[in-house]
């Protein structure tokens, strides 16, 4: 869920409360942004495993409902690297992507991240990044790159 902290290292109000700690300490937090991918607990798509055909997010990922997974899900999808564990999103739809860029911007907001480290930037797509390049929320993140490193440039 790119909306909520994995349960597994604390809550969402435990990472605000660690960002002002670094914040204060004068420490940037940079987190791991993973677009080209999900996990198989990803909501959108425990939601095609249930309702196949009739989920609305059926087109949020590469599948084919001729096929069969390694899962044995009744269709096949892409996955990342040949993991199927890691469903491949499906970066063409406007939807994922503007799911995502809603994150990021929660991200920013929410947490007052600094940066955002793009995993397997490789796999996505030129016109995904041009978009969540030219995000308000993205221009914000490189405005605060700019300016530290100028900082150090003048220091």
């Amino acid at each position: 869920d790119y909306r909520v902290i994995d349960k597994r290292i604390g809550s969402n109000k435990d990472f605000s409360e660690l960002v002002v700690k670094l914040h204060e300490a004068g420490i940037k937090v940079v987190i791991d942004g993973v677009f080209n991918h999900v996990g198989r607990g990803f909501f959108a798509f425990k939601d095609v495993c249930e309702k196949k055909w009739d989920s609305v997010y059926k087109d949020w990922f590469n599948i084919s409902f001729d096929g069969n997974s390694p899962y044995n899900d009744g269709f096949w999808y892409e996955g990342w690297e040949g993991y199927y564990n890691l469903v491949k999103l499906n970066l063409n739809n406007p939807d994922v992507v503007n799911y995502l860029i809603e994150s990021v911007r929660g991200w920013v907001d929410e947490f007052d991240i600094d940066g955002i480290r793009l995993d397997v930037a490789y796999c996505l797509n030129r016109d995904f990044m041009k978009r969540l390049m030219m995000s308000a929320c993205t221009v914000q993140l490189i405005m605060s790159v700019i300016r530290d490193c100028t900082q150090a440039l003048i220091q």
